[in-house]
């Protein structure tokens, strides 16, 4: 599709979202700009952005890559806690953001989630700076079914924090799960499933259960 007709296209999804998340002086400025295909799950949370905001620095559905068919894969927003942006985002086609009524997700600057990207936030989630996800990759804080110990009837937490440092590359296809502590730097290697803390900076976590399998590397900015 022509890139002016797209965008176009998109202008009243766009407005809606603004006003039905922002506050009136911020929603003016037109901050986030919304695929005109992007399905609106529920909007009853909040979005907090930034003082120094400008137009569409939030861009939600609009990134494409071409193995992903954008007419037949909707973006997804289900906002119904807090989303806090530090910065610009962009949040790519297909991709699935859900947060939960008692969720509160921070994104830091520059976070570029790729197509089919998945977060999930039913409690406390940060991310850092320049955090980038790749296609098909999972992130969440919730297991959302109990798990008990037929022995002695204990039975697991669902949900747990989620610390991501700056600078993370999840690669294709990799799971962050409930609980994940990642240090500044750090890839996540595709198809890697992760769970617990990785505390040393500039690591390279893959395999399932993920480990850390090299040392003194991060993702080139």
């Amino acid at each position: 599709m022509n890139g002016r007709l797209e965008g176009w296209l998109s202008i009243p999804k766009s407005l809606y979202v603004c006003y039905r998340l922002l506050p009136w002086e911020q929603a003016v400025k037109l901050p986030i700009r919304v695929r005109y295909n992007v399905k609106l799950q529920s909007l009853k949370g909040q979005v907090i952005l930034p003082n120094n905001i400008s137009k569409s620095i939030i861009m939600i559905g609009f990134q494409y890559v071409g193995t992903h068919d954008v007419t037949y894969r909707r973006t997804v927003l289900e906002i119904d806690g807090t989303l806090e942006f530090k910065g610009s985002a962009m949040i790519g086609s297909g991709s699935q953001l859900c947060v939960g009524s008692n969720g509160h997700l921070i994104c830091g600057n520059r976070a570029n989630i790729s197509c089919s990207g998945h977060i999930v936030c039913t409690g406390h989630m940060n991310i850092g700076d320049d955090f980038l996800m790749g296609w098909d990759a999972l992130l969440m804080d919730s297991d959302f079914h109990c798990v008990e110990n037929v022995e002695t009837r204990k039975v697991n937490v669902i949900s747990r924090d989620v610390n991501i440092g700056e600078n993370v590359w999840m690669a294709a296809r990799s799971v962050i799960l409930k609980g994940s502590q990642i240090a500044n730097g750090c890839i996540i290697g595709a198809n890697a499933v992760v769970s617990g803390c990785f505390d040393k900076d500039n690591s390279v976590i893959a395999g399932n259960p993920a480990r850390v399998v090299k040392e003194g590397y991060c993702r080139k900015l």
